[in-house]
């Protein structure tokens, strides 16, 4: 099924939060930007995982839809991270469970990042990558 990506203890708000700019309404606000064309769709294929990114322009959160990642054992979760140059990667969301994908956060707009990937952490998460990439999507560069 698909995996769902909650948010992390750091208090961004996640798909079903009700706070201004959470929730419902920026589903609505990325599903307009697609239909207008002025979102950036990423996309990857790597044997049983599949995911897609979707970001629109000047955003700081982008959407990730990703199915066929490996169980999870206990102890752990999934970790988001994004990387300007492919070298570095900073920390982002946190999530353990199956859904309907989420929304994940970076700290600069996310058109200067070139990748988003996803591990296999400690539950409580971390700050620099502690496994090999479970999840890589090459970022688009908006057109």
């Amino acid at each position: 099924g698909a995996v769902g990506i909650g948010r992390n203890a750091a208090g961004r708000g996640g798909h079903d939060d009700p706070s201004p700019g959470g929730g419902a309404s920026r589903d609505a606000q990325l599903l307009a930007a697609m239909v207008r064309g002025a979102a950036s769709v990423s996309r990857n294929e790597h044997g049983s995982v599949q995911a897609t990114f979707v970001r629109m322009p000047g955003d700081r959160d982008g959407f990730l839809l990703a199915t066929g990642l490996p169980p999870l054992s206990a102890g752990t979760a999934y970790q988001a991270w994004f990387s300007k140059d492919g070298n570095y990667f900073e920390p982002s969301d946190l999530f353990v469970k199956a859904g309907d994908g989420a929304w994940l956060s970076a700290s600069s707009p996310l058109e200067q990042y070139v990748v988003v990937a996803v591990t296999v952490e400690a539950a409580t998460g971390a700050k620099q990558p502690t496994s090999a990439p479970v999840l890589i999507v090459e970022l688009k560069k908006p057109s």
